[in-house]
């Protein structure tokens, strides 16, 4: 197994204490009855996002899917795509530019994006690889039409039993880490729905900030790491389950890799690239903080009024550029051994 950490060049020399060592890198409004209008969606709609028709409103004043109501967290709306394809644009730039760091020696047959969300990153990989048939599956249908012939979306729990017609020669899953109740059972049904010589890939994260510069210890961004780890495991989830991919891997592919990616998280990096990462990903946090995170602080224990004033001072401490601060990235692949 490939161990690499990759970390902005130039003088941002990506190492610190505890944690972190290892990582080289408009107006509020109300409604009638008082009830918050989240910030996120004071905005003006693109046109483009899709409306699933049963999905149903939270007490965040977001809307969730319902074809299994509850399990997963985040919202579904039209603030929540957008804020999905801008994190897709930011993450790929992290990437240096590329979908997938899988070697893949020829375009795959069959390829399946599991929870692809917008479906942003399926549409873009059946483009880049015409000769690719793709599927993206996920809890909500928020799926554009594809408009082009070798990429279909469907609406499906991929810890279900898989069903498809044929197996697949790459798999691919993308920020899942709060998606399963049973992400280990995922993992095997990718496994077994893999061909021989096929290529299985997680890029993921973790409701986790990092701090270059010692310990996030008395901070709102630390509290916040805290609280989301308190939340999911008070929803029987594991916040951190990114950083066991490669050892599951390990039991049933070869070749795995693992690299380990610092994701900056305001504009702090001296490197351009990673400055523009940072800058991205800041705008990020500042879109979908609130309703990434309204369900774990709310398991964690905390009220409404509580979240909305917690999210204010996490935004606030987000914007210093003098706390440089990152979220962990884990890019793992490994490769199904040939039949002998």
């Amino acid at each position: 197994m490939n161990d690499d950490s990759h970390a902005p060049s130039g003088q941002d020399n990506m190492t610190g204490d505890g944690n972190s060592s290892e990582w080289t890198l408009t107006s509020e409004k109300l409604l009638p009855e008082g009830f918050h209008i989240p910030r996120e969606l004071i905005r003006q709609p693109s046109g483009r996002p899709v409306v699933e028709p049963d999905s149903v409103l939270g007490d965040s004043r977001r809307t969730y899917q319902a074809y299994k109501e509850g399990k997963y967290i985040m919202p579904n709306d039209e603030a929540e795509q957008e804020r999905l394809d801008k994190q897709h644009y930011a993450f790929t730039l992290l990437m240096d530019g590329k979908l997938s760091w899988a070697p893949l020696t020829e375009p795959p047959a069959h390829a399946v994006d599991i929870a692809t969300g917008t479906g942003v990153w399926a549409l873009e990989f059946a483009k880049q690889y015409p000769e690719s048939m793709l599927i993206g599956t996920d809890l909500s249908r928020i799926q554009p039409d594809p408009a082009i012939p070798n990429c279909f979306f469907v609406k499906e729990d991929v810890e279900d039993d898989w069903v498809f017609s044929h197996s697949f020669e790459y798999i691919h899953a993308r920020f899942v880490n709060t998606c399963f109740d049973n992400p280990k059972m995922v993992i095997s049904h990718a496994f077994k729905n893999l061909n021989p010589g096929g290529w299985i890939e997680y890029q993921d994260t973790a409701p986790q900030f990092l701090f270059m510069d010692g310990s996030l210890d008395g901070t709102a961004l630390g509290k916040w790491s805290d609280l989301c780890r308190q939340g999911m495991a008070a929803m029987g989830k594991d916040a951190l389950v990114s950083a066991k991919y490669k050892f599951w891997f390990k039991e049933a592919v070869v070749n795995v890799t693992e690299k380990k990616i610092p994701w900056p998280c305001n504009g702090w990096p001296a490197d351009p690239r990673f400055q523009q990462v940072g800058k991205h990903q800041l705008q990020n946090i500042l879109d979908g903080i609130r309703g990434v995170a309204w369900e774990m602080l709310k398991a964690a224990g905390m009220t409404p009024s509580e979240i909305e004033s917690f999210i204010e001072q996490v935004k606030e401490e987000a914007q210093d550029k003098n706390t440089r601060f990152f979220m962990p990235v884990y890019v793992v692949y490994g490769q199904k051994p040939l039949v002998t």
